[in-house]
Protein backbone atom coordinates (compact mmCIF):
# COMPACT_ATOMS: atom_id res chain seq x y z
CA UNK A 1 0.00 0.00 0.00
CA UNK A 2 1.19 3.59 -0.05
CA UNK A 3 3.71 4.88 2.51
CA UNK A 4 3.16 7.32 5.40
CA UNK A 5 5.16 10.34 5.60
CA UNK A 6 7.35 10.10 8.69
CA UNK A 7 6.36 11.50 12.07
CA UNK A 8 7.74 15.15 12.24
CA UNK A 9 9.42 15.60 16.26
CA UNK A 10 8.70 19.29 17.09
CA UNK A 11 9.20 22.37 14.89
CA UNK A 12 5.50 23.36 15.04
CA UNK A 13 4.39 26.74 15.19
CA UNK A 14 1.30 26.64 17.93
CA UNK A 15 1.41 30.39 18.65
CA UNK A 16 2.71 32.56 21.78
CA UNK A 17 1.10 33.04 24.95
CA UNK A 18 -0.70 36.03 25.21
CA UNK A 19 -2.01 37.31 29.09
CA UNK A 20 -4.09 40.22 27.27
CA UNK A 21 -1.37 42.44 29.65
CA UNK A 22 2.17 42.75 30.98
CA UNK A 23 2.34 39.86 33.15
CA UNK A 24 3.90 41.76 36.75
CA UNK A 25 6.72 39.35 38.97
CA UNK A 26 4.98 37.60 41.31
CA UNK A 27 5.68 38.63 45.06
CA UNK A 28 5.49 36.45 48.54
CA UNK A 29 1.89 36.36 49.86
CA UNK A 30 0.86 38.84 52.61
CA UNK A 31 -1.77 39.59 55.04
CA UNK A 32 -0.40 43.08 54.54
CA UNK A 33 -1.40 43.27 51.42
CA UNK A 34 -4.55 44.63 49.36
CA UNK A 35 -7.30 41.80 50.33
CA UNK A 36 -8.26 41.88 46.86
CA UNK A 37 -5.20 41.19 45.28
CA UNK A 38 -3.72 38.78 46.86
CA UNK A 39 -7.10 37.37 47.23
CA UNK A 40 -7.39 37.00 51.07
CA UNK A 41 -10.27 34.00 51.81
CA UNK A 42 -10.54 34.50 55.63
CA UNK A 43 -10.92 37.57 58.41
CA UNK A 44 -9.71 38.19 61.82
CA UNK A 45 -11.78 40.49 64.08
CA UNK A 46 -9.96 40.80 66.85
CA UNK A 47 -11.21 42.42 70.40
CA UNK A 48 -9.80 44.24 72.87
CA UNK A 49 -11.39 44.78 76.70
CA UNK A 50 -11.37 48.29 76.19
CA UNK A 51 -13.69 47.57 73.01
CA UNK A 52 -11.72 48.31 70.23
CA UNK A 53 -11.38 46.27 67.58
CA UNK A 54 -9.09 45.54 64.67
CA UNK A 55 -9.31 43.05 61.34
CA UNK A 56 -6.98 41.12 59.65
CA UNK A 57 -7.23 39.66 55.92
CA UNK A 58 -5.65 36.21 55.71
CA UNK A 59 -5.30 32.79 53.68
CA UNK A 60 -6.32 29.93 55.39
CA UNK A 61 -3.49 27.97 53.89
CA UNK A 62 -1.47 29.96 55.33
CA UNK A 63 -2.17 29.60 58.80
CA UNK A 64 -3.46 26.43 58.43
CA UNK A 65 -1.46 24.67 56.26
CA UNK A 66 1.48 26.60 56.30
CA UNK A 67 5.35 25.51 57.01
CA UNK A 68 4.03 27.12 60.79
CA UNK A 69 0.38 25.81 61.51
CA UNK A 70 -1.89 26.29 64.19
CA UNK A 71 -4.16 23.74 65.48
CA UNK A 72 -6.60 26.27 66.61
CA UNK A 73 -7.15 27.14 62.78
CA UNK A 74 -7.07 23.95 61.47
CA UNK A 75 -10.36 23.51 63.23
CA UNK A 76 -11.92 26.45 62.55
CA UNK A 77 -11.11 26.22 58.73
CA UNK A 78 -12.78 22.34 58.73
CA UNK A 79 -15.40 23.85 60.16
CA UNK A 80 -14.79 21.69 64.17
CA UNK A 81 -14.55 25.12 65.84
CA UNK A 82 -16.23 27.27 63.87
CA UNK A 83 -19.91 28.74 63.73
CA UNK A 84 -22.33 28.70 61.07
CA UNK A 85 -22.00 32.42 61.38
CA UNK A 86 -17.93 32.74 61.15
CA UNK A 87 -18.42 29.80 57.98
CA UNK A 88 -20.88 32.14 56.04
CA UNK A 89 -18.78 35.42 56.82
CA UNK A 90 -15.32 33.55 56.36
CA UNK A 91 -14.75 35.14 59.50
CA UNK A 92 -13.39 34.56 63.02
CA UNK A 93 -13.47 36.75 66.25
CA UNK A 94 -11.03 36.73 69.06
CA UNK A 95 -11.14 38.05 72.13
CA UNK A 96 -7.71 38.92 73.37
CA UNK A 97 -5.56 41.17 76.12
CA UNK A 98 -4.17 44.42 74.91
CA UNK A 99 -0.75 43.22 74.98
CA UNK A 100 -1.97 39.93 72.77
CA UNK A 101 -3.77 42.04 70.61
CA UNK A 102 -0.62 44.59 70.03
CA UNK A 103 1.69 41.05 69.75
CA UNK A 104 -0.75 39.44 66.75
CA UNK A 105 0.60 40.76 64.02
CA UNK A 106 3.79 40.02 64.78
CA UNK A 107 2.40 36.64 65.17
CA UNK A 108 0.61 36.48 61.51
CA UNK A 109 4.12 37.87 59.68
CA UNK A 110 5.87 34.84 61.67
CA UNK A 111 3.42 32.50 59.84
CA UNK A 112 3.92 34.13 56.22
CA UNK A 113 7.69 35.16 57.05
CA UNK A 114 9.17 32.55 59.78
CA UNK A 115 10.75 35.73 61.12
CA UNK A 116 9.99 36.59 64.71
CA UNK A 117 10.22 40.57 65.14
CA UNK A 118 9.73 39.53 69.21
CA UNK A 119 10.82 42.32 71.66
CA UNK A 120 10.57 42.16 75.33
CA UNK A 121 7.47 43.32 75.46
CA UNK A 122 5.54 41.47 73.36
CA UNK A 123 7.59 38.29 73.72
CA UNK A 124 5.32 36.99 76.62
CA UNK A 125 1.88 38.07 74.70
CA UNK A 126 3.56 35.94 71.64
CA UNK A 127 4.03 32.37 73.96
CA UNK A 128 0.42 33.17 75.44
CA UNK A 129 -0.96 32.93 71.57
CA UNK A 130 1.44 30.04 70.44
CA UNK A 131 -0.74 28.29 73.39
CA UNK A 132 -3.69 29.60 72.72
CA UNK A 133 -3.66 29.25 68.86
CA UNK A 134 -1.43 25.70 69.28
CA UNK A 135 1.53 26.62 67.10
CA UNK A 136 4.23 24.79 67.87
CA UNK A 137 6.82 26.71 65.87
CA UNK A 138 5.95 29.74 67.01
CA UNK A 139 6.48 28.53 70.60
CA UNK A 140 9.55 27.23 70.11
CA UNK A 141 10.97 30.31 68.45
CA UNK A 142 9.71 32.59 71.16
CA UNK A 143 11.54 29.90 73.69
CA UNK A 144 14.73 30.78 72.23
CA UNK A 145 14.16 34.59 72.50
CA UNK A 146 12.97 34.43 76.04
CA UNK A 147 16.45 32.48 76.88
CA UNK A 148 18.56 35.43 76.38
CA UNK A 149 15.95 37.97 76.44
CA UNK A 150 15.06 37.49 79.95
CA UNK A 151 17.83 39.02 81.93
CA UNK A 152 18.08 41.67 85.19
CA UNK A 153 16.83 44.71 83.77
CA UNK A 154 13.78 42.70 81.82
CA UNK A 155 12.50 40.53 84.90
CA UNK A 156 10.50 42.95 86.36
CA UNK A 157 8.33 43.05 82.76
CA UNK A 158 8.23 39.34 82.37
CA UNK A 159 6.87 38.88 85.73
CA UNK A 160 4.19 40.90 85.19
CA UNK A 161 2.94 40.16 82.10
CA UNK A 162 3.52 36.15 82.96
CA UNK A 163 1.79 36.54 85.67
CA UNK A 164 -1.15 38.21 83.42
CA UNK A 165 -1.07 35.12 81.09
CA UNK A 166 -1.05 32.43 83.99
CA UNK A 167 2.35 31.08 82.52
CA UNK A 168 3.76 29.66 86.03
CA UNK A 169 7.37 28.77 84.49
CA UNK A 170 8.07 32.26 83.25
CA UNK A 171 7.37 33.51 86.02
CA UNK A 172 8.71 31.49 88.48
CA UNK A 173 11.96 32.06 86.27
CA UNK A 174 11.58 35.93 86.67
CA UNK A 175 10.74 36.42 90.24
CA UNK A 176 13.80 35.64 91.76
CA UNK A 177 15.82 37.33 88.81
CA UNK A 178 14.08 40.48 89.47
CA UNK A 179 14.57 39.96 93.15
CA UNK A 180 18.10 39.65 92.86
CA UNK A 181 18.97 42.38 90.69
CA UNK A 182 17.53 45.18 92.96
CA UNK A 183 18.02 48.06 92.91
CA UNK A 184 18.07 48.01 89.02
CA UNK A 185 18.84 49.99 86.19
CA UNK A 186 14.80 50.06 84.93
CA UNK A 187 13.44 51.27 88.30
CA UNK A 188 10.25 51.99 86.29
CA UNK A 189 9.29 48.63 85.49
CA UNK A 190 9.12 47.60 88.87
CA UNK A 191 7.46 50.05 89.94
CA UNK A 192 4.80 49.24 87.76
CA UNK A 193 4.34 45.86 89.19
CA UNK A 194 1.32 45.16 90.84
CA UNK A 195 1.11 46.11 94.72
CA UNK A 196 0.57 41.42 95.14
CA UNK A 197 3.87 41.18 92.74
CA UNK A 198 6.05 44.01 94.28
CA UNK A 199 5.07 42.02 97.57
CA UNK A 200 6.48 38.73 96.46
CA UNK A 201 9.97 40.50 95.17
CA UNK A 202 10.57 41.90 98.03
CA UNK A 203 10.02 39.13 100.11
CA UNK A 204 11.79 36.88 97.89
CA UNK A 205 14.96 34.96 99.37
CA UNK A 206 16.75 35.76 96.40
CA UNK A 207 16.53 39.64 97.19
CA UNK A 208 20.28 40.67 98.46
CA UNK A 209 20.12 44.64 98.66
CA UNK A 210 20.70 46.64 101.56
CA UNK A 211 18.22 47.80 104.39
CA UNK A 212 18.46 51.00 102.66
CA UNK A 213 18.20 50.47 99.13
CA UNK A 214 14.70 49.03 99.95
CA UNK A 215 13.95 51.33 102.10
CA UNK A 216 14.16 54.27 98.88
CA UNK A 217 12.55 51.30 96.50
CA UNK A 218 9.30 51.19 98.85
CA UNK A 219 9.05 54.75 99.46
CA UNK A 220 9.34 55.40 95.82
CA UNK A 221 6.69 52.63 95.06
CA UNK A 222 4.00 53.89 97.54
CA UNK A 223 4.30 57.22 95.88
CA UNK A 224 4.29 55.11 92.28
CA UNK A 225 1.52 54.47 89.57
CA UNK A 226 0.19 52.44 91.85
CA UNK A 227 0.05 54.44 95.08
CA UNK A 228 -3.71 54.76 95.79
CA UNK A 229 -3.57 50.99 96.20
CA UNK A 230 -1.47 51.13 99.17
CA UNK A 231 -2.78 50.39 102.51
CA UNK A 232 -1.15 49.64 106.10
CA UNK A 233 -1.24 45.29 105.34
CA UNK A 234 1.21 46.10 102.77
CA UNK A 235 3.25 48.79 104.01
CA UNK A 236 3.69 46.73 107.52
CA UNK A 237 4.71 43.62 104.96
CA UNK A 238 7.42 45.39 103.23
CA UNK A 239 9.23 47.71 106.23
CA UNK A 240 9.44 44.68 108.75
CA UNK A 241 12.64 44.80 111.04
CA UNK A 242 13.62 41.82 109.11
CA UNK A 243 13.60 43.22 105.80
CA UNK A 244 14.28 46.81 106.30
CA UNK A 245 15.99 47.50 110.24
CA UNK A 246 17.40 50.61 108.72
CA UNK A 247 16.53 53.51 106.22
CA UNK A 248 17.90 55.92 103.72
CA UNK A 249 18.09 59.17 105.28
CA UNK A 250 16.74 61.17 102.51
CA UNK A 251 13.98 58.94 102.48
CA UNK A 252 13.17 59.17 106.50
CA UNK A 253 10.44 61.89 106.21
CA UNK A 254 8.76 60.10 103.16
CA UNK A 255 8.24 56.82 104.55
CA UNK A 256 7.73 58.20 108.41
CA UNK A 257 4.27 60.29 106.03
CA UNK A 258 3.36 56.79 104.61
CA UNK A 259 3.31 55.49 108.31
CA UNK A 260 1.55 58.05 109.53
CA UNK A 261 -0.88 57.84 106.73
CA UNK A 262 -1.74 54.38 107.08
CA UNK A 263 -1.23 53.99 110.86
CA UNK A 264 -3.88 52.37 113.28
CA UNK A 265 -6.54 54.09 114.82
CA UNK A 266 -4.32 53.41 118.17
CA UNK A 267 -2.19 56.03 117.22
CA UNK A 268 1.13 54.13 117.27
CA UNK A 269 3.89 55.91 117.44
CA UNK A 270 6.34 52.98 116.60
CA UNK A 271 6.90 53.77 112.84
CA UNK A 272 9.01 56.78 114.27
CA UNK A 273 11.70 55.08 115.43
CA UNK A 274 13.06 53.67 112.85
CA UNK A 275 13.58 56.98 110.76
CA UNK A 276 14.69 58.58 114.05
CA UNK A 277 18.28 57.09 113.69
CA UNK A 278 18.82 58.76 110.21
CA UNK A 279 17.00 61.93 111.11
CA UNK A 280 19.69 62.06 113.96
CA UNK A 281 22.48 62.50 111.42
CA UNK A 282 21.29 65.93 110.13
CA UNK A 283 19.06 67.32 107.37
CA UNK A 284 17.73 64.46 105.04
CA UNK A 285 19.57 65.01 101.56
CA UNK A 286 17.72 63.90 98.61
CA UNK A 287 18.93 61.20 96.61
CA UNK A 288 21.49 62.25 93.45
CA UNK A 289 19.63 62.36 90.48
CA UNK A 290 16.50 63.35 92.50
CA UNK A 291 14.27 66.77 91.15
CA UNK A 292 14.20 69.26 93.19
CA UNK A 293 10.62 70.58 93.24
CA UNK A 294 10.40 73.96 92.13
CA UNK A 295 8.51 76.34 94.67
CA UNK A 296 7.10 79.47 93.74
CA UNK A 297 5.80 81.96 96.44
CA UNK A 298 2.83 83.39 94.18
CA UNK A 299 1.56 80.09 93.63
CA UNK A 300 -1.87 79.65 94.75
CA UNK A 301 -0.67 75.73 96.02
CA UNK A 302 2.95 75.87 96.51
CA UNK A 303 4.62 72.03 97.04
CA UNK A 304 4.21 71.12 100.86
CA UNK A 305 7.53 70.81 102.77
CA UNK A 306 8.37 66.89 103.67
CA UNK A 307 6.37 65.69 107.34
CA UNK A 308 3.59 68.61 106.55
CA UNK A 309 1.11 65.58 107.17
CA UNK A 310 2.50 64.12 110.42
CA UNK A 311 0.47 65.35 113.52
CA UNK A 312 2.75 67.28 115.91
CA UNK A 313 2.56 64.70 118.76
CA UNK A 314 4.82 62.14 116.23
CA UNK A 315 6.83 65.21 115.38
CA UNK A 316 7.87 65.64 118.97
CA UNK A 317 8.42 62.10 119.58
CA UNK A 318 10.61 61.58 116.62
CA UNK A 319 12.87 64.79 117.89
CA UNK A 320 13.14 63.02 121.37
CA UNK A 321 13.69 59.88 119.88
CA UNK A 322 16.31 61.49 117.23
CA UNK A 323 18.19 63.65 120.19
CA UNK A 324 18.59 60.61 122.04
CA UNK A 325 20.01 58.63 119.45
CA UNK A 326 21.63 61.65 118.65
CA UNK A 327 23.21 61.62 122.22
CA UNK A 328 24.39 58.08 121.94
CA UNK A 329 26.05 58.69 118.43
CA UNK A 330 28.56 61.49 120.89
CA UNK A 331 28.91 59.48 123.64
CA UNK A 332 30.25 57.09 121.24
CA UNK A 333 32.31 60.05 119.06
CA UNK A 334 34.13 60.80 122.20
CA UNK A 335 34.76 57.24 123.42
CA UNK A 336 36.31 56.95 119.89
CA UNK A 337 38.36 59.97 120.19
CA UNK A 338 39.69 59.07 123.58
CA UNK A 339 40.64 55.89 122.33
CA UNK A 340 42.52 57.43 119.09
CA UNK A 341 44.07 60.40 121.45
CA UNK A 342 45.47 57.15 123.44
CA UNK A 343 47.25 55.67 120.25
CA UNK A 344 48.40 58.83 119.43
CA UNK A 345 50.04 59.59 122.33
CA UNK A 346 51.13 55.87 123.15
CA UNK A 347 52.75 56.46 118.83
CA UNK A 348 54.27 59.44 120.10
CA UNK A 349 56.12 58.22 123.17
CA UNK A 350 57.39 55.10 120.73
CA UNK A 351 58.43 57.52 118.17
CA UNK A 352 60.45 59.53 120.89
CA UNK A 353 62.02 56.48 122.21
CA UNK A 354 63.18 55.66 118.95
CA UNK A 355 64.37 59.20 118.30
CA UNK A 356 66.65 58.50 120.97
CA UNK A 357 67.65 55.05 120.14
CA UNK A 358 68.68 56.77 117.01
CA UNK A 359 70.64 59.81 118.40
CA UNK A 360 72.41 57.13 120.74
CA UNK A 361 73.40 54.84 118.16
CA UNK A 362 74.55 58.01 115.69
CA UNK A 363 76.91 58.92 118.87
CA UNK A 364 78.29 55.54 118.92
CA UNK A 365 79.03 55.47 115.34
CA UNK A 366 80.62 58.75 115.80
CA UNK A 367 82.98 57.28 118.30
CA UNK A 368 83.92 54.62 116.53
CA UNK A 369 84.59 56.59 113.23
CA UNK A 370 87.06 58.72 115.56
CA UNK A 371 89.03 55.61 116.40
CA UNK A 372 89.58 54.37 112.99
CA UNK A 373 90.23 57.52 112.23
CA UNK A 374 93.06 57.35 114.85
CA UNK A 375 94.36 54.16 113.80
CA UNK A 376 94.57 54.98 110.51
CA UNK A 377 96.84 57.87 111.37
CA UNK A 378 98.74 55.64 113.29
CA UNK A 379 99.27 52.88 110.69
CA UNK A 380 100.55 55.54 107.86
CA UNK A 381 103.26 56.58 110.74
CA UNK A 382 103.97 53.07 111.27
CA UNK A 383 104.29 52.63 107.21
CA UNK A 384 106.64 55.74 106.72
CA UNK A 385 108.82 54.71 109.66
CA UNK A 386 109.55 51.07 108.38
CA UNK A 387 110.30 51.94 104.55
CA UNK A 388 112.82 54.59 106.12
CA UNK A 389 114.15 52.33 108.42
CA UNK A 390 114.40 49.57 105.01
CA UNK A 391 116.20 52.28 103.04
CA UNK A 392 118.86 52.84 105.71
CA UNK A 393 119.77 49.39 106.32
CA UNK A 394 120.11 48.60 101.98
CA UNK A 395 123.27 46.65 101.45
CA UNK A 396 125.91 48.60 99.47
CA UNK A 397 125.71 49.22 96.52
CA UNK A 398 122.58 48.06 95.59
CA UNK A 399 119.98 50.43 94.80
CA UNK A 400 117.20 51.18 97.14
CA UNK A 401 113.96 49.95 95.79
CA UNK A 402 112.69 52.99 97.63
CA UNK A 403 114.41 55.82 96.24
CA UNK A 404 116.59 58.24 97.19
CA UNK A 405 117.50 57.52 101.26
CA UNK A 406 115.50 60.69 103.18
CA UNK A 407 117.08 62.56 105.78
CA UNK A 408 116.30 61.25 109.36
Amino acid sequence: GPQMPPARLGGFDFGDFSAGQEEEPLAPLSWRDDPESSLSDWTISVVTPDGSTEEYHVHKAMLAAGARPSEYWKGVFRGAGATMREGSDRTSQLCLRISAAKAFPIYLDFCYTGELGAKTESATALLHLAGYLRCRKLHEAVVEFMQSDLIADTAALYLAEAESYSLDKVAAAALPLCASSLPTRRPDLVLALPPALFQRVVLSSARTCSSEALSALVADYCHGPHADAIDGDFLASVSTDALMPSVDPAEAFRLLELAVAHEPASGDLEAASKVAQPLAAGRPKRRRGAASPAVDARSPDPVRHLGATVPDAIKVDMLARALKCAGEELKCAGEELEKEKRAASQREQALRSNNRKLITEKQAASQREQALSSQLSKLISEKSEVEWQLRRFRPPGRPSMFGPLPSP
